[in-house]
């Protein structure tokens, strides 16, 4: 694991998630060394990425204090709101919270309550908010971490207010794991072993397109699929790879943890140094451009490692 320092460029910063605020761009990710919800600032949205310093001093009392994975930053009206995922001390499965500041520029706070419970289907983690700009209603979506208990994973999203209280009771199922099969160039196994980190965007043509990660992020054969729909709720049907490592010719290796920011802009990680922390390797943080073709097929362009 490395050992970063505060004023230099991110090396481990997985699970990214980017803002831009007043001219300046914003990344967040999951825990590691600098604090559980580790921040980077650049003067552009390409980068370079400096840390900063810990973006939640404190902790909540539901939570245990280390280990937050996958944060999603957005501002919207006059506060930034941190959507995170962490372990509960009941009973140590993974619950999302929210954490609130009325200025990305500041320390968030913790609300005292997890946001989101479902621990017979896993825990829940990789929290994404989504406003849609056709209706202006507001959503977070999320991960049941089923591989964690060996059943399937699903992607959900539920209706919230911009507060980040919720509207509706009953999450709708987006996607399965089940629904996924690995690239050609992925190993043998017919479908992937999970997926995760949603990510909702609205195509040029008025499409729904859901990004999200897939298999083992511990491998080469990480990946990131999208899948599309006409209808907010669905059914949406898979696409294709995003992102592999063969197609981005090993440029990013095991390319996951996707966030669109800024309309167009991403960001996601890869390893560097070694496939795997046991090989001495860490997920580091990758920018690049969002663009379109017919519609509303995406396509990354100039893809850069920051440092």
């Amino acid at each position: 694991m490395t050992k970063e320092k505060i004023g230099e460029a991110t090396e481990n910063f997985p699970d990214p998630a980017g803002i831009a605020f007043k001219g300046k761009y914003y990344a967040f990710s999951t825990a590691s060394g600098i604090g559980v919800v580790p921040f980077a600032t650049a003067d552009t949205p390409q980068g370079t990425y400096k840390l900063r310093g810990n973006a939640l001093p404190h902790t909540p009392e539901w939570s245990k204090a280390t280990d937050f994975w996958a944060p999603d930053v957005v501002v919207w009206g006059d506060q930034a709101l941190l959507a995170f995922s962490a372990p509960s001390k009941e009973n140590g499965k993974r619950r999302i919270g929210i954490a609130t500041t009325k200025s990305a520029t500041a320390k968030f706070e913790a609300r005292d309550y997890p946001f989101i419970i479902s621990d017979t289907e896993g825990g829940v983690i990789d929290p994404a908010f989504f406003k849609d700009h056709n209706t202006g209603r507001y959503y977070l979506l999320y991960k049941n971490d089923g591989n964690d208990i060996k059943i399937p994973s699903h992607l959900w999203m539920i209706e919230i207010d911009s507060n980040a209280e919720l509207i509706g009771s009953n999450p709708k199922k987006l996607l399965t794991d089940l629904s996924i099969p690995n690239p050609p160039h992925n190993g043998t196994e017919r479908v992937v072993s999970t997926i995760e980190n949603p990510e909702l965007a609205v195509a040029p043509d008025g499409t729904y397109v859901l990004f999200f990660s897939a298999g083992n992020y511990g491998t080469s054969h990480y990946f990131t699929g999208y899948a599309t729909s006409k209808n907010l709720y669905g059914p949406y049907q898979y696409v294709a790879p995003l992102l592999t490592t063969h197609s981005t010719g090993g440029i990013v290796v095991g390319p996951g943890g996707l966030d669109i920011f800024g309309g167009t802009h991403v960001m996601l990680h890869g390893w560097v140094n070694g496939i795997g922390y046991h090989r001495g390797g860490h997920r580091a943080l990758y920018t690049g451009q969002l663009s379109w073709k017919n519609g509303h097929h995406p396509y990354i362009e100039n893809l850069k490692l920051n440092q």
